[in-house]
């Protein structure tokens, strides 16, 4: 969040800071639907990483040109070890420690856990963490609220959330919300075997 905030003064860019928690019990059970669907559809199925997922990540890694970016291949869990113990940087060595955590909140924490702590510590926008943040920030309502489709602009975003918002006419946003649309029904709220009410 320090870093954020130093990069979007230097830059003399327009910056928030909001932060408010809301317990996992609490996020309505389709939101938390949509970003498993758009972040880690596996993410009640594997055990924190995903090796397939890791070397298409290296394969990348190798190959790139300096200004490319290769962010997309980390689970919901590695994700959160980053944000909450680790510092952001797209080195090998970050990446082994982003592996050590990850496997030691697996173990610890568990996945209500660590969704839970997802939920409140992701950027979504410009200095706007969590998702109850997000919810407020940009639609001014209550996460209970939330209909399907604010829902899954919420969750649709988080592909690159420091350059889209919920509200962007893009076609590309609107294409990944709408498709989750169809593919949605509402009165199924279960991934993996696993209740996520």
């Amino acid at each position: 969040m320090v870093k954020r905030a130093n990069e979007y003064k230097s830059q003399k860019e327009p910056y928030f800071f909001l932060h408010e928690w809301i317990d996992f019990k609490e996020a309505p059970a389709l939101a938390k639907e949509a970003i498993l669907y758009y972040e880690d559809k596996d993410f009640y199925r594997h055990k924190g990483y995903s090796l397939k997922r890791m070397n298409d990540a290296y394969k990348i890694y190798k190959n790139r040109k300096p200004q490319e970016n290769f962010n997309g291949f980390s689970t919901i869990s590695q994700q959160t070890a980053k944000n909450i113990f680790l510092y952001p940087s797209r080195t090998i060595f970050r990446k082994l420690l982003e592996l050590y955590f990850t496997i030691l909140i697996e173990a610890f924490w568990g996945k209500e856990r660590i969704f839970e702590v997802y939920l409140n510590s992701i950027e979504w926008g410009r200095g706007i963490y969590g998702f109850k943040s997000a919810v407020s920030f940009y639609y001014q309502i209550s996460p209970s609220a939330l209909n399907l489709k604010q829902t899954s602009g919420i969750a649709a975003v988080l592909i690159n959330p420091r350059k889209l918002t919920p509200l962007s006419k893009e076609d590309y946003l609107r294409f990944r919300r709408s498709f989750f649309m169809k593919k949605m029904s509402p009165s199924t709220y279960e991934i993996g075997g696993n209740k996520i009410i």
